[in-house]
């Protein structure tokens, strides 16, 4: 008898098959109950402002600086171009960014990178004595040597708005800039400023 299934019953010699024996009764349907509409509940009643102690002295010393910081602010926008505010404040809304570096240039070209390319520093007797020579790249491909005290010295410094600014494959930052005519270039963040 130890062959026989769990769903077999033994009646007398004979092994009957349960499946057999009766007709199984159809299952009771069951019916998903209806969705049900959430409602959200908003309160009327207005939250508890939340309260902080200060000292009256420190509070007045604040409530003054914000008084004396908004009326600069408006001098400074009264003296300010509007052409340039409403520049910046177009930027700032489109989400770009409002950042002004400076880039050097040399005989009328800008600078967009440099590399030391002789280094000699020495000491003859108490005079330091030295050999610098930088190789100068240009916006335009071109490169010129220059001594280094002549590079620091004849660079002229003029005013770009950065436009973007990205991470290259070097992890080096580049920017996109633009200059008061509308001339834009792609530097290196090192050579700026």
């Amino acid at each position: 008898m130890d062959d026989i299934n769990k769903d077999t019953e033994v009646k007398g010699s004979a092994v009957v098959d349960e499946a057999i024996k009766a007709p199984a009764a159809p299952a009771p349907k069951v019916e998903a109950p209806a969705p049900t509409e959430v409602k959200e509940v908003v309160s009327n009643t207005p939250e508890a402002p939340v309260m902080v102690s200060v000292d009256a002295a420190k509070l007045d010393r604040l409530l003054e600086k914000v008084a004396t910081l908004e009326s600069n602010q408006k001098q400074y926008e009264k003296t300010a171009s509007q052409d340039q505010i409403a520049k910046i404040e177009a930027l700032r809304r489109s989400g770009k960014l409002v950042k002004n570096v400076k880039l050097r240039s040399i005989d009328g070209k800008y600078i967009v990178g440099w590399k030391m390319i002789k280094d000699d520093v020495w000491m003859e007797g108490n005079v330091l004595k030295e050999n610098q020579i930088v190789k100068v790249f240009f916006e335009d491909a071109t490169d010129k040597e220059l001594n280094y005290r002549d590079f620091i010295r004849i660079a002229a410094y003029f005013e770009f708005e950065v436009i973007s600014q990205k991470i290259d494959n070097t992890g080096q930052t580049q920017y996109e800039v633009e200059d008061k005519q509308g001339k834009n270039l792609t530097i290196n963040e090192k050579y700026v400023n």
